[in-house]
């Protein structure tokens, strides 16, 4: 199993160690990871992963050896699971040197498409913080009012690499 952290969504992948394929074995995007360590493994070959995105709360789930996903726990509030949240979309957006930056856009579900919306920039921490495809409460209650709600990753978030001669090269 490898985790890898990508602009701003961790993804649990695995690996069939015979004939080295990898899959994400039907788990779906945002933030994934083993729950536990080094690696719950059930007696059945099954395992527990944390999962959550930007309109679900954490919960545990069970994956199984036929990729089937059960969710085990009950997180969301009564309110939250009976109502649709728009999720995130990871977009990019070149920098003034051509670079480019990942963030993540919360639309609002019945947005008029004529350019008034009104939008909010919603920076992280720092220094090296980062946004993540998680649930964000705030993010969903300002685009449930209406607004455009984008969380950009900016150059020294964590899950960035230190930009190298080449990859400073390629971008211009």
């Amino acid at each position: 199993m490898i985790v890898l952290n990508a602009d701003g969504r961790i993804s649990t992948r695995f690996v069939n160690l015979k004939t080295m394929q990898r899959s994400e074995r039907g788990v779906p995007p945002g933030l994934n990871a083993p729950a536990g360590a080094p690696t719950p493994s059930l007696p059945d070959g099954s395992m527990i992963l944390s999962h959550e995105d930007s309109s679900h709360p954490q919960e545990l789930y069970r994956l199984a050896p036929d990729n089937t996903l059960t969710q085990i726990t009950d997180n969301a509030n009564d309110t939250l699971q009976h109502i649709v949240l728009p999720k995130s979309q990871l977009v990019t957006y070149p920098s003034f040197d051509g670079r480019l930056i990942s963030a993540f856009v919360w639309i609002p579900v019945n947005l008029k498409r004529d350019g008034t919306a009104a939008a909010v920039v919603m920076p992280h921490g720092g220094p090296t913080g980062q946004v993540t495809d998680s649930f964000n409460d705030r993010a969903e209650l300002l685009a449930s009012r209406g607004f455009v709600v984008i969380a950009p990753n900016v150059r020294g978030s964590t899950g960035f690499r230190k930009p190298t001669s080449r990859s400073l090269a390629a971008a211009t």
